[in-house]
């Protein structure tokens, strides 16, 4: 891309590179595309050995699979949408973190609070606030690239 002159060579670059990517990768198994399913219709509340079984597979199976097809183990999967679940909640004004946090499928607040610091490296108060302020982009691609910790939050201030 560096070497493509123009705007429009560089675009055609990258799609001929999009093009031969999607080419090379396989599509998902069934039992992962059906875990992930099943993972976001239960917020995340659902375990490896529940949704195995319900994918017709062994847990261990299920792990393999998923980790070679999302590089996510499926306990792993969860703790992402559970983030997005709190970090969807966290964006209306007025929803307490204890509230967000049992909606979330967090055992308490204070789990809520260590997994967003190990995944997103901030504090869910601090995310709160910034959702709500608009320092963090409204399109929900975005908030969901954040909860991945894919997007950087900006920091606001000075500490």
């Amino acid at each position: 891309m560096v070497v493509a002159g123009t705007p429009g060579a560089r675009l055609l670059v990258l799609r001929e590179f999009l093009r031969e990517r999607v080419e090379r990768v396989a599509a998902p198994s069934r039992a992962v595309a059906r875990a992930v399913e099943l993972i976001r219709a239960a917020h995340g509340e659902i375990s490896t050995e529940r949704l195995a079984a319900t994918c017709g597979c062994t847990s261990r199976t299920l792990r393999s699979l998923a980790v070679a097809e999302t590089g996510l183990l499926p306990k792993q999967l969860a703790r992402v949408v559970r983030i997005r679940r709190a970090l969807e909640l966290l964006s209306v004004a007025g929803v307490p973190l204890s509230e967000a946090a049992m909606a979330s499928a967090f055992s308490d607040q204070a789990h809520m609070s260590r997994e967003f610091r190990e995944l997103i490296g901030a504090r869910p108060s601090d995310l709160s606030q910034r959702l709500r302020s608009g320092a963090v982009p409204s399109f929900s691609a975005e908030r969901s690239l954040i909860s991945t910790g894919l997007l950087v939050v900006p920091k606001t201030g000075v500490s």
